[in-house]
């Protein structure tokens, strides 16, 4: 069972898998899932024998393939993601009342321009909507100053509102508090079931942590030592080679096969692939040495050639 995070989670790559056992997440950004953390009930969730997990599951369809989606809401979650609902209800209130006093100073040609871009502002606001909304009549001239005699002012309209927060945007938001969603694409295994889908997915995060090492200063600072011993051994490789060219003025060929007295290590390298070692009736044999790879271990030094079984 291949077990991985919701990077994987694409219509592409699922589809790629094939016969592919595999649980994922999936990312809150489709729609569906969005949809559903937010609308699944409260009292369908079951208890997880992981403490502070509750677990609940439906049958869907992503990118043509059938799947069980297990919604997971996470008890210890709940309140700090709640509160971060909290924080960004207050911080978008600021902002489309904001909008609003803008909006309330455009001069519109009629009442149904001012009434639809008040909508259209409106609808992209996630917590909050308008109230209280009113077209006025707006009277001016078209310059400054005491207004000529015969001359009528131009009516225009604009628009009047009130910022409210909309409770039902905020409540299913706070619903979807602490959840998210896993899938797998296997549906007809009595023996997979939400339970095991959950354990397989929370197994994951132990490797995870052993990996988590890497970033730390101590592990940096050794990588970065043998990554300069590793350099230290290639440059030094790399220069015997060229020497040992340069005495017998011998050359080796390069990438284009042109003769070459300064040939890369890496290069070289290359040249060493699908090199196997076997063995025959209890011997050990090299396979597919070349020629041209003798030639290469002539100017490497005894090491190396009795690494091939040469010397």
């Amino acid at each position: 069972m291949l077990v991985a995070d919701s990077a994987l989670y694409s219509a592409d790559n699922l589809a790629d898998m094939g016969q592919l056992r595999w649980i994922t997440r999936v990312p809150l950004s489709l729609g569906a899932a969005k949809t559903l953390v937010r609308q699944f009930p409260s009292e369908a969730l079951s208890e997880s024998p992981l403490e502070g997990y509750r677990l609940g599951s439906v049958c869907s369809t992503y990118g043509g393939i059938k799947q069980q989606w297990v919604v997971v809401e996470n008890q210890a979650r709940i309140e700090s993601d709640r509160h971060q609902i909290d924080k960004q209800v207050a911080k978008q209130l600021k902002l489309a009342q904001k909008q609003l006093r803008a909006l309330c100073q455009i001069d519109f040609r009629c009442e149904a321009d001012a009434l639809g871009q008040t909508q259209t502002l409106a609808s992209t606001w996630s917590y909050h909507t308008l109230t209280d909304i009113e077209v006025v009549e707006h009277r001016h001239y078209n310059r400054p100053g005491r207004p000529p005699k015969g001359v009528q002012p131009k009516l225009t309209y604009r628009i009047q509102g009130i910022v409210v927060s909309d409770p039902v945007a905020i409540e299913q938001a706070q619903r979807r508090a602490g959840r998210f969603i896993l899938a797998t694409n296997v549906v007809d295994d009595p023996d997979v079931t939400p339970q095991s889908i959950f354990h397989d997915y929370k197994g994951q995060q132990a490797p995870e942590r052993g990996f988590s090492i890497l970033k730390t200063p101590q592990c940096i600072a050794a990588l970065a030592t043998i990554m300069g011993l590793s350099l230290m051994v290639y440059t030094l490789a790399q220069r015997q080679l060229r020497t040992a060219l340069a005495r017998v003025n011998e050359t080796l060929p390069d990438q284009r096969r042109r003769p070459t007295r300064t040939p890369t290590l890496r290069w070289i390298f290359q040249c060493f692939q699908a090199i196997h070692l076997v063995w025959i009736q209890g011997q050990r044999h090299i396979s597919n040495l070349t020629p041209q790879r003798r030639k290469i271990l002539q100017f490497l030094g005894t090491p190396c050639q009795k690494y091939y079984l040469l010397s």
